[in-house]
This record gives structure tokens, C-alpha cells and sequence, in this order.
């Protein structure tokens, strides 16, 4: 997922950064890369949703999205 699929728009992520257009219990209910240029820490949510922000290139995204499907699809 990119920056702007989760939301907050473009620039760092301010000192309350939004959770994004799902609300508290987004419907993914797996981990969820976002590629990013802004660092930012794991967002938990609801229903096993955790955001992760990745600012290192979308190779490394990839990479940590099929780590964390092990056998299932990415």
C-alpha cells in the first residue's frame, strides 16, 4: 500500500498523525506494508491489523510483506 492509499496526504506525519480511512478496525485484519518517504512507527489496530511504514525502497517492502504471508499470497 502506498502513502496515499492509507491517507494523511503528502509530508511528514505531524505530531497526530491520522490512522487512516478504516477507522479503528480495518477490514485487513492481517500486517500491512505501507511505502512511505515519512518514518513512523507500527500503527496497531483492531482485528490483527498492524501498519507497517517502510521508507526503505519498494524492494524492501516486498520482501517484508512475503516474510510476513510465509506460504500465502502477497
Amino acid at each position: 500500500m502506498g502513502r496515499n492509499m492509507f491517507g494523511g496526504g503528502p509530508g511528514p506525519w505531524g505530531d497526530d498523525p491520522w490512522i487512516g480511512r478504516c477507522g479503528d478496525d480495518p477490514r485487513y485484519h492481517v500486517p500491512v506494508f505501507v511505502l512511505t518517504h515519512h518514518a513512523r512507527e507500527p500503527l496497531e489496530m483492531k482485528g490483527g491489523t498492524t501498519f507497517h511504514f517502510v521508507t526503505d525502497g519498494i524492494e524492501s517492502v516486498l520482501e517484508q510483506a512475503r516474510q510476513a504471508a510465509g506460504d500465502l499470497d502477497v
